[in-house]
């Protein structure tokens, strides 16, 4: 019975001639998981690229935020390409993208909270100050 396959493994709804087991269906599906990733890690790329040219819109460099948007998908998907080959390159990646993702967010936020302090700071120098006495 080495070479027989259990009927319970079959896959239901299989075309005569055409028979799968399970097993088979499920190493198919790693391809897809594969193009998953890959959108996955395009789709937070091109996020990152978005949020760099905001934050040059910001600084007035409009040459360079409108660059960086419109070739943001070709540079993700040339990571995306590079990585397919070298999956251990793919991890680095995602490593690095896991970690500058929240660095870019809290980096705005602190750009935007140290910039009203130090409006607050200028403001209240140039304010005269009250004797009382």
């Amino acid at each position: 019975m080495g070479s027989q396959t259990k009927i319970s493994d079959l896959e239901p709804n299989a075309e005569e001639g055409n028979v799968r087991t399970r097993k088979e269906s499920k190493s198919r599906k790693r391809p897809a998981a594969s193009a998953r990733a890959e959108n996955e890690l395009k789709g937070r790329l091109v996020g990152c690229f978005e949020r760099i040219a905001e934050s040059l819109y910001a600084r007035q460099d409009e040459e360079l935020a409108e660059l960086v948007r419109e070739d943001a998908e070709v540079i993700a998907q040339g990571l995306v390409s590079l990585t397919r080959p070298f999956t251990a390159l793919r991890g680095i990646v995602l490593a690095i993208v896991a970690i500058i993702e929240p660095l870019m967010a809290f980096g705005r936020i602190g750009r935007v909270l140290l910039g009203r302090m130090a409006e607050r700071r200028s403001a209240r120098a140039q304010e005269p100050e009250l004797d009382v006495t």
